[in-house]
């Protein structure tokens, strides 16, 4: 007994057209899904909200625990394994991450160098930061901004 007929019945038809019909149309959306979750990465703004919430957060009193410091982030988003060289060290953002803001955070503002500062790596897409604590600044400012205290 053979169950395979052709030419194939008009129900079967329409079936394939539909099946194909939605794997073309679906597709594409699915893939402009994931270009929209692109635009809700973690801002500048929102990148320093996080430090200050979360690695401040064990210090008393968080106005206290910016008190003498200064932070600047970077004008744009760095991308996994750029590096930044400072007087001593090159650091890399870690490949982890595709997108990040770099802050960098003088604990110590006003006095000679070399002290405690932190160059810290925010992840656009997540939120998740790296530190990585030093005691020199990077070799330039530019394409950083200061955040704190305000200009």
């Amino acid at each position: 007994m053979n169950t395979f007929n052709w030419p194939p019945t008009v129900g079967t038809v329409i079936l394939m057209t539909a099946f194909i019909a939605l794997v073309c149309f679906c597709l594409p959306t699915a893939t402009h899904g994931a270009t929209v979750s692109e635009s809700n990465a973690i801002n500048a703004e929102q990148a320093w909200k996080i430090v200050k919430t979360d690695l401040l957060k064990d210090q008393a009193l968080k106005d206290q625990a910016l008190k003498d410091k200064a932070a600047y982030i970077s004008i744009e988003l760095l991308k996994a394994d750029d590096t930044i060289k400072s007087w001593e060290k090159v650091y890399t953002v870690p490949a982890t991450f595709q997108r990040c803001w770099l802050i960098f955070l003088d604990d110590q503002y006003g006095a000679n160098w070399q002290h405690k500062c932190r160059y810290i790596f925010v992840d656009a897409d997540s939120g998740k930061y790296v530190v990585v604590e030093s005691l020199t600044p990077p070799d330039s400012m530019e394409g950083m901004k200061q955040i704190f205290p305000k200009q």
